[in-house]
């Protein structure tokens, strides 16, 4: 499923209203690769919506996710879809199973399955399209503009002394 943003938007704000987790997946070394990480930074924490750094390896978190017990899970990664730098698609879980959408793929694939299988819990994947994954580099500003309107968008957003750019840190689990 491929859909425009503000229709991702009005997604999201329903997939996420509930008890959700958001999980975001990615090597913040390789560039634009750090944006489901940037991403889950984001999100201010409260009761029904939890955001955790899975880095690279997001199957680690699939004993956790299951034990949150979620409505909706929401994997946010880089994902080179063929767009402009920063501009966001939204993939269902078929997509996640059938198409080599991730570098992170096998993980997401074996994740999405484990949870379905386990749990009746919406999946999706919120991809941002990356400028670049070159090892050394911090995430580009096109990802940090898209990912920081969207959280808005959605009502996210954490307090301005809690800005990821601003040095401080989340309360995000990073396994």
């Amino acid at each position: 499923m491929i859909a425009a943003r503000q229709t991702i938007v009005e997604q999201l704000g329903e997939m996420l209203a509930g008890n959700a987790l958001i999980l975001g997946i990615g090597n913040t070394l390789r560039e634009d690769d750090g944006a489901g990480p940037y991403f889950a930074s984001l999100c201010r924490q409260r009761d029904g919506l939890k955001a955790f750094d899975c880095g690279e390896a997001p199957e680690t978190y699939i004993g956790k996710a299951m034990s949150e017990n979620p409505s909706a899970i929401l994997l946010v990664d880089a994902v080179d879809f063929g767009g402009e730098p920063g501009e966001i698609r939204l993939f269902d879980t078929e997509a996640i199973r059938t198409r080599g959408i991730s570098t992170h793929d096998m993980s997401l694939k074996l994740m999405a399955e484990c949870l379905e299988r386990e749990r009746k819990t919406t999946i999706a994947l919120l991809a941002f399209q990356p400028r670049s994954m070159r090892l050394g580099f911090e995430l580009g500003d096109r990802i940090k503009q898209s990912a920081r309107r969207l959280v808005s968008d959605l009502g996210l957003a954490r307090g301005p002394a809690e800005d990821p750019d601003g040095k401080e840190e989340n309360d995000i689990d990073r396994g």
